[in-house]
């Protein structure tokens, strides 16, 4: 046992004779008139930018100051860092500002050694770390989080985030297969305050129409064009269940702005839709790509009256039976909108969002074979 203790000094005599890299830490502080907030009392959540005043200080093993020159790497979790992500080193201490986005909850700005941008620098990174004292944010509502100009992403895309939902009426607006949705009811209709909350398989119990949610994480993502949160936490409150928002009717003139104005829908994402007086174009039969689309994954296309942009209908899982024919008059069709890059789609919820009858109906021959539309990597497209 001695041996062993000796041999083990020995080698870290011999080890201590090395030079340490520095910096062996790093101290990162907020100025002094910086607004932190608090945990009973968050700043607003905001996804404008913030200016940060900050102090870095590079420390040796005993934690005093230590002359460096070289490149820190800035980072800030959780939100977003605005600018370049790192500072220049030449001394021991760094004064400037710092300007982050979208913090939520305790937010916290990191600066660490990773090395130096230019990749032929001889110098060896310490990998020492330094954050600051947390600034406390509000977390966002549904409308804080989907409201932005860029209809293919979010505030907090990629984040697991949070929605608040404790002061909010936060209630399910309805439930499907494999996830369900969700509306901020504090907010007006058609204002980013819906959210799909994809589970997988069937979700819980607890969640049916008109409950409330008091808590909600996950990951947030733009699935195909569509704001969701996946591997999501929930609670559900004991309240009573309520109603919730009726649907919203998309017209010709939704239409027309929306060949104006690609975001014109965008608000409205998510929520309870009813398109009337639609048609099934003359142009859907075999050999039109539309059809085709049909055939793959189950959704025909629709045109409202007194207009030539298309919506499509997602119907295969309410009413598996149904087949829709060209010319075909629609008076009115209710579902979930939800969006596929450039296609806006009503997911019919059950039979009920479908003229009477019509998902008994079997025009047309049997329904179209369906195949499996793969989820892809939540890599963004390409515009």
């Amino acid at each position: 046992m001695s041996w062993m203790f000796l041999l083990s000094a020995g080698c870290f005599h011999s080890e201590s004779d090395t030079p340490p890299v520095e910096p062996t830490f790093i101290e990162v502080t907020l100025g002094d008139a910086v607004a932190t907030g608090s945990a009973e009392s968050p700043l607003p959540f905001s996804s404008e930018a913030s200016e940060i005043a900050i102090s870095v200080t590079a420390l040796n093993n005993n934690a005093d100051p230590v002359d460096f020159t070289g490149t820190l790497t800035l980072n800030v979790r959780p939100g977003e860092l605005v600018g370049l992500p790192w500072v220049e080193m030449n001394g021991s201490t760094w004064e400037g500002t710092v300007s982050i986005k979208n913090g939520f909850g305790p937010t916290r700005i990191w600066v660490s050694d990773e090395g130096d941008l230019d990749v032929d620098s001889p110098r060896t990174p310490s990998f020492a770390a330094g954050v600051t004292e947390p600034i406390y944010f509000e977390i966002p509502t549904l409308s804080e989080l989907n409201t932005i100009d860029d209809p293919e992403t979010n505030q907090l895309d990629g984040e697991f985030a949070e929605i608040r939902c404790e002061d909010r009426d936060v209630r399910v607006s309805a439930v499907g297969s494999n996830g369900y949705w969700i509306t901020d009811m504090a907010d007006a209709p058609a204002s980013y305050n819906n959210l799909y909350i994809y589970t997988f398989s069937k979700p819980d119990p607890s969640i049916v129409k008109g409950a409330r949610l008091n808590l909600l994480t996950g990951n947030d993502q733009e699935y195909l064009g569509t704001t969701q949160f996946s591997f999501p936490t929930y609670e559900v409150t004991d309240d009573p269940i309520s109603e919730t928002p009726g649907a919203l009717e998309i017209t010709a003139d939704h239409c027309d702005g929306w060949r104006a104005d690609a975001n014109a829908l965008e608000p409205m994402e998510s929520a309870l839709v009813t398109l009337t007086n639609a048609t099934v174009p003359t142009s859907f039969n075999e050999g039109d790509e539309d059809y085709s689309d049909y055939e793959n994954y189950g959704q025909w296309p629709v045109q409202p009256d007194g207009s030539s942009c298309t919506f499509y209908v997602s119907s295969s899982a309410a009413c598996p039976h149904f087949k829709p024919v060209a010319g075909q008059d629609l008076p009115a069709i209710h579902g979930m909108l939800n969006q596929v890059w450039d296609k806006w789609i009503l997911v019919i919820r059950s039979s009920d969002d479908l003229p009477p009858g019509f998902c008994d109906a079997k025009a047309g021959g049997p329904p179209p074979r369906l195949t499996p539309r793969k989820r892809p990597s939540l890599t963004r497209r390409s515009k």
